[in-house]
């Protein structure tokens, strides 16, 4: 009897290459491209509901799944992560914001990246902030008044840049905490443009919203490029923040990262600890507004916890409420909704 070791299981897209799931039919050459467009969120949401958990989109030629079935998900992302790779179509748009930090490396690159910066963000060193997110939101409630209506949002969104200018540049200076803002919200409603265009259109292009975006960048380049020279001259003994400890990380041959890695990381550590924290923040808020029975046992924990004194690290494994709280608002609403990846 001759052994005959298993045959090698397919990938998930050559799975449903062969035996392709339904799918919209869309517009001649452009497919589904323009619908996709024109309302992502919502062109997802109602083609999942439709056609299911698997669906076969065309993006202008480009066979494309549209996957919600959670066990495929864990294929693509863990099981046969090797195989497939960050989608060019998703970040090709923003190259000149992210460069090569951990949202776009692959390969030898992001795990060198992660092997430098995973010490930043382990354990009590990631803690150590909370001192600093407690002073800044207390100092944004003091300006709070009773009965007051005003759009939360922008608050949060406030108080997330000023905490992640603190935390990961040790940065109070209002003035870059200003410029940060600009340039950031210039970013955002930038990158949000363009991945709703159907088509790429190179930075070079002088469109009204490229000329903001380049602005906008050079803004936070020149802010992070400041702050790298002031600690290579002045030195990063008694720093804690992130950027110092970055700087002071080193790889297994005793490499430290480059300042082009490092401004990347800056910026990449700015978008991912600024707007998608204030989303969660605000779709809390709005969750709990809708929600008095949870706002009330919110209340009483944090009563029962925290009395009258600021909270600190310490406390956040006897709010379990609270975090439930959190971690549903950010099941129902995530702050980043979709991601793509691309066979290798």
């Amino acid at each position: 009897m001759v052994y005959s070791p298993p045959a090698e299981t397919p990938s998930v897209e050559e799975r449903y290459r062969r035996h392709p799931p339904p799918g919209p039919r869309g517009l001649p050459l452009v497919g589904n491209l323009l619908a996709l467009g024109k309302d992502p969120l919502g062109f997802f949401t109602e083609t999942m509901r439709r056609y299911g958990d698997l669906v076969s989109l065309n993006l202008a030629g480009w066979h494309t799944l549209l996957v919600s079935d959670l066990s495929v998900i864990e294929k693509i992302l863990v099981e046969d992560h090797r195989k497939y790779v960050k989608n060019r179509f998703f970040w090709r748009n923003v190259t000149a914001v992210f460069g090569e930090g951990l949202l776009t490396g692959e390969g030898e690159v992001w795990q060198r990246q992660r092997r430098l910066a995973a010490p930043v963000f382990a354990g009590r060193q990631l803690l150590d902030y909370h001192s600093a997110m407690v002073a800044l939101t207390r100092k944004m409630l003091e300006g709070w008044k009773d009965g007051e209506i005003f759009d939360l949002h922008p608050e949060m969104m406030g108080l997330t840049l000023r905490i992640a200018a603190k935390t990961l540049f040790d940065s109070e200076v209002e003035r870059d905490v200003r410029d940060i803002d600009h340039a950031m919200n210039d970013l955002i409603v930038e990158v949000a443009s363009r991945w709703r265009r159907p088509i790429f259109v190179p930075d070079a292009i002088p469109l009204p919203g490229h000329l903001r975006y380049r602005r906008a960048l050079r803004t936070i380049e020149r802010i992070v490029s400041s702050m790298i020279a002031e600690r290579r001259t002045g030195g990063l003994e008694n720093r804690d923040d992130c950027l110092s400890r970055l700087m002071a990380a080193r790889d297994e041959t005793g490499r430290p990262m480059s300042d082009t890695l490092l401004r990347d990381q800056a910026i990449t550590l700015l978008l991912a600890g600024h707007e998608t924290t204030a989303l969660a923040l605000s779709w809390t808020w709005f969750l709990l507004g809708q929600h008095s029975d949870a706002e009330a046992r919110i209340a009483a924990e944090i009563a029962e916890v925290l009395g009258d004194r600021p909270a600190t690290a310490d406390d956040i494994p006897r709010l379990k409420f609270t975090e439930s709280v959190v971690m549903e608002a950010m099941r129902l609403y995530p702050p980043a909704w979709a991601i793509g990846r691309e066979s290798a």
